[in-house]
């Protein structure tokens, strides 16, 4: 695990180097406080296997966090959402059935963490300007 903000984690990732200085460019951006409305930091990998994808999110969680664990990372298994009562595990279910979805859950932990009394929800802590890195793998397998 290596220091929140250190953004030289980025560089085990070899054969990419064009998405790497992508990602590091935002993630700097982000950093100083760059804002560009709420989707502003929204990064999707979408590729084929063995690419790297799932690999460049841990990095860019231990990049941004320091490490890439809960609260600040998770990976849903898609192939684990084939229903709708699955789906409905990932994001919040339908109205008149109680619960909350893991991926709501996961946002308002995140929202949480460092806010100062009276700060709005949307607040970050000062020391992460980056929210949770979320990764849907094998997303294609979802509702098959």
């Amino acid at each position: 695990a290596g220091d929140a903000g250190e953004l030289s984690a980025l560089d085990a990732l070899v054969g990419q180097e064009g998405v790497v200085a992508e990602v590091r460019s935002r993630l700097e951006a982000a950093r100083v406080g760059a804002s560009g409305g709420e989707d502003a930091h929204v990064l999707f990998f979408y590729g084929y296997p063995g690419t790297g994808k799932t690999y460049l999110a841990e990095l860019i969680a231990t990049a941004a966090h320091g490490r890439a664990a809960p609260p600040h990372y998770r990976k849903f298994a898609m192939q684990n959402y084939r229903t709708d009562e699955d789906l409905w595990k990932l994001v919040s279910p339908p109205c008149g059935i109680k619960g909350e979805g893991a991926f709501a859950a996961l946002f308002a932990g995140a929202h949480g963490e460092g806010r100062e009394k009276g700060e709005g929800r949307g607040a970050r802590a000062a020391s992460a300007p980056v929210g949770p890195v979320v990764v849907f793998d094998e997303i294609e397998e979802a509702r098959r």
